[in-house]
């Protein structure tokens, strides 16, 4: 079954990450778009409405991936410090790494 950008990114069971409101605020303000600080799925569609209006295409990629690259060395950092739970936080770890080519085929389609 597809799902939208939508849940797979604000989803943490499909996307492995958590993203806050203030992540989606920031992303927005690195694309010069200024955001309330509302809920995540208003967030993220205002985001994608201005990227796809815009042509911010390529920035919003970007972006995403310097935020995935963030949250993808915390989890690097939790795995090494319990091995235990490393299995768990390595399956966040590649679903967080797999987010933007799901992302470069939505914006293609």
């Amino acid at each position: 079954m597809l799902i939208s950008p939508e849940e797979r990114l604000l989803s943490v069971y499909n996307s492995g990450i958590y993203i806050t409101n203030r992540d989606l605020v920031i992303l927005g303000k690195e694309l010069g778009i200024d955001l309330p600080l509302k809920t995540r799925e208003y967030l993220f569609g205002e985001i994608i409405y201005h990227v796809k209006t815009n042509g911010y295409k390529d920035l919003f990629l970007e972006k995403l991936q310097d935020l995935i690259d963030s949250k993808v060395a915390d989890y690097k950092a939790l795995e090494k410090n319990y091995e235990k739970a490393a299995p768990l936080i390595s399956s966040w770890r590649e679903k967080a790494l797999s987010l933007p080519e799901d992302f470069q085929r939505y914006f293609n389609d």
